[in-house]
């Protein structure tokens, strides 16, 4: 049974002057890309970033997560590849649930919004993504620790059932 209190997922900070955990932690924008949507997305970026796009042969396949490196050497932003599938209200959980293996430790956060039945599967994907069976084997190592915000406009009651 998934434990709804160790959700990968961490709430959106409510103001400025709030001592949320959040504002003691860098989000990083994770961004979710189809196929067709790559070129249009990548002619936003900056020409470095696109460069590092080319370099590393990031064509925006299924699965596929490439780290955008910052100035400082740090993680400047996560890209999901979504294949040819669709994206947005249709997006599925298995598009995302391999993400909390993938990324480094850290906080993430959808750098576009999503319909609401796509933030819930985005969300739910996340969550089922970190849940690991140990009964009889014990995971070798501590867990990652790569949280997402909630995207605004989850279903949260759902995703917790």
């Amino acid at each position: 049974m998934l434990d709804t209190e160790r959700l990968p997922l961490v709430d959106r900070p409510a103001g400025e002057a709030t001592t949320h955990p959040l504002h003691l932690v860098t989000t990083h924008p994770l961004h979710l890309v189809t196929e067709g949507e790559l070129e249009a997305w990548s002619a936003a970026l900056s020409p470095a970033h696109r460069t590092w796009l080319q370099a590393n042969g990031f064509r925006a396949e299924r699965h596929r997560v490439l780290l955008l490196p910052g100035e400082s050497g740090g993680i400047a932003a996560a890209v999901l590849g979504l294949g040819r599938g669709p994206g947005g209200a249709e997006l599925a959980p298995g598009a995302v649930a391999g993400l909390t293996e993938r990324l480094p430790n850290g906080t993430y956060e959808l750098a576009s919004t999503l319909p609401p039945s796509g933030a819930t599967a985005c969300a739910l994907g996340f969550a089922l993504g970190r849940y690991r069976f140990e009964r009889y084997r014990r995971m070798a190592g501590p867990p990652r620790e790569a949280r997402l915000v909630w995207p605004v406009g989850a279903d949260q009651a759902a995703v917790r059932r």
